[in-house]
């Protein structure tokens, strides 16, 4: 299908060092959002990458997130394998199940930088092959809303990023990645 005045994504593009991932990214272009559909994965560890400073848990770290980059400003939200509150109260030393995550950069308006998990709540945690649904959406000039749902459970936030604007050109991307 044509859609009048579409700008074509870019054939290729350099990656980012230091982690193994698969990114999809839209063109750069008028976009509000991206959503899409995922079974999480099964996760089998390699015995020889344990962290050396923290016992129980692997070098690498599987994530599934959409995001963007706006006004030159990026975004990174989804779903990473994170430790999660045991029944008895206490924070677990292992990974043991995908809770969300928001990160942006910093911004030239002198909006920091952040990176932040949902809360450690069981309501917010999902397992290997689970199936979700995960958007993320510009709702209004510098406020976008990351919504994960599945399996039951429903995870909604909306996050400010200031360089997410209406009437700006941006892109959206999906990403698999080990870091």
């Amino acid at each position: 299908m044509v859609i009048p005045n579409e700008i074509l994504p870019v054939a290729q593009r350099p990656c980012f060092e230091g982690a193994y991932y698969r990114k999809l990214v839209s063109s750069h272009d008028y976009w509000r959002g991206i959503e899409g559909t995922v079974i999480l994965p099964a996760i089998v560890f390699d015995e020889d990458r344990k962290h050396p400073k923290k016992p129980g848990q692997y070098l690498d770290n599987p994530s599934i997130y959409v995001g963007g980059s706006m006004g030159n400003q990026e975004t990174d939200i989804g779903l990473t394998w994170e430790v999660v509150r045991e029944e008895n109260g206490q924070i677990s030393k292992q990974r043991k199940a995908f809770r969300p995550f928001l990160r942006r950069t910093e911004h030239a308006s002198g909006q920091k930088a952040i990176f932040e998990n949902a809360p450690t709540q069981k309501e917010y945690y999902w397992y290997p092959g689970e199936e979700v649904k995960m958007s993320l959406v510009l709702l209004a000039d510098k406020k976008v809303r990351f919504v994960v749902e599945g399996a039951g459970k429903k995870f909604e936030k909306d996050f400010d990023c200031d360089g997410y604007l209406l009437n700006t050109v941006g892109e959206f991307n999906r990403v698999n990645a080990i870091d």
